[in-house]
Parts: C-alpha cells; sequence; structure tokens
C-alpha cells in the first residue's frame, strides 16, 4: 500500500532584530527543528551587519528599519594579562592587591563616576534612537554629521551621566563605524575625563572596528598607521598582549590594502612586543621586591636595566641604576649622568662609557645603549677640538653607515606629546593663556562647535604660523596633522607647509607641503634631526589646526 505523504512543516526564518546593546561577536540563538527547511538563500542576519558602507546599504534587498544601527563596543575592561606561561590559565583564587601607601589627603583625585550599569544603558540607548535622527542618516556626510550632533549633545549634558554616557558611547561606536578613529579617539579622551574608565583598552577596541571599516584602502591604511602607535603606548604601559592584538590587526589591515612598509613594520613591532615581554616576565619578581625593599641593589639594578635598555625610560631607570650594586660600571655611570656633566670632557667620557657598555649587551638592547653614547658625543661635539673630536666624529660616522643597512628599525615613539607651541598672532576672542593642550597632547579643552572644532585659530595675515618645540634634538620621520573639522575651512590650508630645524631662527627649506585643503595629513619623512617644528601658510589666510602628533626618536 502506498505511504501517505504528509505535509511538509514550514519553518519560519524569520529572526527577531536584537536590542540595540547586542556585543559585537554576539550572535542571536536559533532553535532547532526537526525538520529541516527547504535549502533557499539564508535569511537576512538578525542584525545590522557592523560595518555596513553607504553604498551597501542601496544594494541591500531588504533594507534594515535603521541603516545607521551600530552595535556598541564591549565596554567591559579586559582580563589582566600576566605574561608568564603557567600564569595565563584562568586563577582558582584571586589574591588581592597588596595595600599601597595612604596619599597625602590634599593629594587624593577626585574620583570619577564608574560607567553605567547596562540596564540603565539599554534604556538611554532607546531615548537617543527616539531623540535623534538615525534614518535620515543615508550616505557619509549625514552621518558625520549626526555623530556631530550627538557628540556635542553629550558634551553640553551636566547632570544626567547615564544620558551623557550613552550618548559619548554612541558617537564613538559610529566613528569607529566610518573608519574615522581620530574622532572615535577624541571621543574616547572626553569619556576618560568624564568616567573611570581604561581608555587604552577602549581604543584598542575601537581602532579594531575602524580598520575593518568599509572605506578606502587609503583610510584603512593611516588607521593601521595609527595602531602601530597605540600599540607603543601599550608598551609604556607593560601590557604587551594587548600590543600584540593590536599589531596583529595592523599586519592583517597591511595585508589587505597591500602596503608592504607597514606590513615590514607591523612584523618588527611584533618582533619587539614579543621581547618586551619576555623581559617584562624577568622583572616581575623584582619590581615587586622594590614595593617592600626599595633599596635593594639586585631589584633595583634588574628593573632599571629593563626601563633603561628595553623601554628606553631612562629618566625613571637611572636613579635605580645608581641604586645597583651588581655591576660596578653601570652603576658609575648611571652616577655620572644623574650629575648631568657639563664639560665637553667629561661628556665624552660618558658617551665612551655607554659605548663600551653596549658592546657588552644583546643585539635586541645594544642599539638602545649605543643610542645614549650618541646623545651625549653630540652634546659634547659643539666644543670639542683637535684629536677628541676626529675622534667623535668618526665614531659617529661609523654608527651612520651602520644604521644605514637595513639591519634593523629604529624605535619610534610619539614624540612631541611633552612639547611646547606659539603662534605668529592669536584672534581677538583668544588669549595667551587660553592655548588648548589638545594640539599637541590631543586630551583638553577645543574651541569652537563640534562640528568645526579646533585648538587654535590665528589672525588672517600673511604667512600665519605656528613653532613647536621638542625641547631638545630628535629625529623626526613622520607627522600626522590634522586640521579644523569644517568643510567649510578647511581649504583655508591649501598652502599648509612645514619647517624644520635645530635652531629657532634657521628655517630653511620646507620638507613639506600641502597640495589641497583637506581634513588630515599623514607624512611620511626621511630621518630627519631638529628640535622645531614650524607648520605654517604661504599666503594671507586664517590658520586653525586641531592636533599635530609628531613621530621619531
Amino acid at each position: 500500500r502506498p505511504k501517505k505523504r504528509t505535509p511538509k512543516k514550514t519553518v519560519d526564518q524569520s529572526v527577531k532584530s536584537p536590542a540595540s546593546d547586542t556585543v559585537v561577536g554576539d550572535e542571536p540563538s536559533v532553535s532547532k527543528t526537526s525538520v529541516e527547511a527547504p535549502k533557499k538563500k539564508p535569511a537576512p542576519s538578525a542584525k545590522v551587519p557592523d560595518y555596513l558602507a553607504p553604498t551597501d546599504v542601496a544594494k541591500s534587498k531588504e533594507k534594515p528599519a535603521n541603516p545607521f544601527e551600530v552595535a556598541p563596543i564591549d565596554d567591559r575592561p579586559p582580563t589582566k594579562f600576566d605574561p608568564t606561561p603557567e600564569r595565563n590559565q584562568p586563577p582558582k583564587t584571586v589574591e588581592p592587591p597588596p595595600k599601597a601607601d595612604p596619599a597625602p589627603a590634599e593629594a587624593t583625585p577626585v574620583a570619577l563616576p564608574k560607567v553605567p550599569t547596562d540596564d540603565a544603558l539599554k534604556k538611554a540607548d532607546v531615548e537617543i534612537r527616539e531623540v535623534f535622527d538615525f534614518k535620515a542618516a543615508t550616505d557619509l556626510e549625514s552621518r558625520k554629521r549626526l555623530v556631530a550632533e550627538i557628540r556635542s549633545a553629550a558634551l553640553e549634558t551636566k547632570t544626567d551621566p547615564v544620558g551623557q554616557y550613552a550618548m559619548l558611547r554612541t558617537a564613538r561606536d559610529l566613528s569607529a563605524h566610518l573608519g574615522d578613529y581620530a574622532a572615535a579617539e577624541q571621543t574616547i579622551n572626553e569619556m576618560s575625563e568624564r568616567f573611570d574608565i581604561d581608555p587604552l583598552a577602549m581604543r584598542s577596541k575601537a581602532i579594531v572596528r575602524a580598520m575593518t571599516a568599509k572605506v578606502s584602502s587609503e583610510q584603512r591604511g593611516k588607521v593601521a598607521r595609527a595602531g602601530l602607535a597605540l600599540a607603543k603606548e601599550f608598551h609604556k604601559a607593560d601590557r604587551y598582549k594587548e600590543a600584540l592584538a593590536v599589531v596583529t590587526a595592523v599586519g592583517r589591515t597591511a595585508s589587505r590594502v597591500k602596503d608592504k612598509q607597514l606590513v615590514a613594520d607591523a612584523k618588527q613591532l611584533a618582533i619587539e612586543s614579543r621581547a618586551m615581554a619576555k623581559q617584562y616576565v624577568s622583572v616581575r619578581r623584582a619590581m615587586e621586591t622594590l614595593k617592600t625593599n626599595p633599596d635593594d641593589p639586585a631589584a633595583n639594578t634588574s628593573v632599571g636595566k629593563y626601563l633603561c635598555f628595553v623601554k628606553g625610560e631612562w629618566e625613571r631607570g637611572l636613579p635605580m641604576l645608581a641604586k645597583g650594586g651588581d655591576d660596578p660600571l653601570l652603576k658609575s655611570l648611571a652616577v655620572k649622568e644623574l650629575k648631568e656633566p657639563a664639560s665637553p670632557s667629561e661628556q665624552v667620557a660618558l658617551g665612551d662609557g655607554w659605548w663600551k657598555m653596549a658592546e657588552t649587551q644583546p643585539d635586541s638592547l645594544s642599539h638602545t645603549v649605543r643610542d645614549r653614547a650618541v646623545l651625549w658625543y653630540e652634546k659634547a661635539l659643539p666644543q670639542l677640538s683637535g684629536i677628541a673630536k676626529v675622534k667623535v666624529t668618526k665614531r659617529l660616522e661609523s654608527l651612520q653607515e651602520r644604521e644605514s643597512l637595513p639591519v634593523r628599525k629604529r624605535k619610534e615613539e610619539w614624540i612631541s606629546k611633552d612639547a611646547t607651541y606659539v603662534l605668529s598672532s592669536i584672534f581677538p576672542l583668544y588669549k595667551d593663556d587660553t592655548l588648548s593642550p589638545y594640539f599637541l597632547t590631543g586630551t583638553g579643552k577645543l574651541y569652537g562647535r563640534s562640528t568645526h572644532a579646533h585648538a587654535f585659530h590665528t589672525n588672517n595675515d600673511d604667512n600665519e604660523f605656528v613653532i613647536i618645540d621638542l625641547g631638545k634634538n630628535k629625529t623626526i620621520t613622520k607627522i600626522y596633522i590634522q586640521n579644523i573639522q569644517s568643510t567649510r575651512y578647511i581649504a583655508r590650508a591649501d598652502t599648509l607647509t612645514v619647517w624644520l630645524a635645530l635652531r629657532k631662527t634657521d628655517f630653511g627649506k620646507p620638507v613639506w607641503q600641502a597640495k589641497q585643503g583637506q581634513r588630515e595629513w599623514y607624512i611620511k619623512l626621511r630621518p630627519t634631526k631638529a628640535r622645531y617644528v614650524k607648520i605654517g601658510l604661504r599666503r594671507k589666510e586664517y590658520l586653525h589646526l586641531t592636533h599635530v602628533k609628531i613621530i621619531g626618536y
């Protein structure tokens, strides 16, 4: 007898849209059924793609209710990293950190408010999407205006911390979604001034999202370059696992945009990160010893060498080396350094000592120690004569020939963070004492509305300029300049020019000139030694910039 046919059950493939607070990487669960659905085109994702570009919205057959909906970045603090392999496993018991000595009452900083709870932020997110017109943000410019509007409203909020945090978080996530890491970083800095957050961890997540945004290869390459600088900031904080995560993302992006130099830089930084992590593991116990016994000679030597030779933080490491007792030569050099010798003969002797010390160090550390010798040689050279001058000159020339070979990369870092600057003139609405530190540090107050914020504003005179003083001679390799953010005024910087000089009055030929006015410039230079950086115009016009970051060593 023929079997009766049973009608096939239909499976509802529609998926409800998740809440706006879905964490990046979480996928909605789908219940299993006993009867499989016919193989058809898979149903649309439960949430709007994180990196939906303006062009992709038009191509999509089913437009989401909100084409600019972006899942927020996870703000949960990262797991504390201990690079010792056996300690990387989840600990069974968590020991409380050692109690620090109580600080004086007058030195106690004001505690910032904690991040609001998830439930409170969910309610605030709903209100944000009711108040602001997300549906009208259908192209790049309208989306940027929406981000600026939300961020401006957040900064004006004074009595609603939950709403303020939610709006800043939304502006940050949308900026990263658009591939505008500079705007996301600025928003994170503003969040760190108002809430108790980990800005480095937050910037790491934002830059990874920005590197996967649907933008041009050139823009993604710029974001990846910023990722290298961020990884070095993790180095300074001894957070090498997070540095490696950022460098890995930079390497992937560099391969996709086919930037061979960026790929090489990422590989080199990954090697340095792993080497520094191993060195950090070896001095962890010595660091703990110094907490209870600050004068322990062996611990001071270990930590001092780590700070000076590995991280290049000589100001912190030299006092520790002076307390050490394991290496008499190293201790004597540190003691002489702290006395800051002024005579040329003493400076040359100190340079000779560091040069000799560099020859006893492994290749991974010798260049940092040798750079210290070069610093003292260069200080003494203008006052030397005779055999002493010939000796120092030949030694420096031999080092230059060695460095011209592709043996190693010099360790580059952000060298303008502690610099100062002066202007050719100041617009009458501003005063000398109101120059924003944001121009060099990336933190602090900006002037103007958020759509055209700037750190300073000159008069409308001929050849207006700003001069940055690095404090001492440095080797400059890259300069990042952020213009005023208004499309109405960026054309004023169409003749923007950069000069470098060792003395403030010796600016010669320019090293770079802009071809047109734009929001930002990433300038790659031949390694040039200079102390002063002049950025100015070559015609009569206002000069107003937002941020400058100088990279070098």
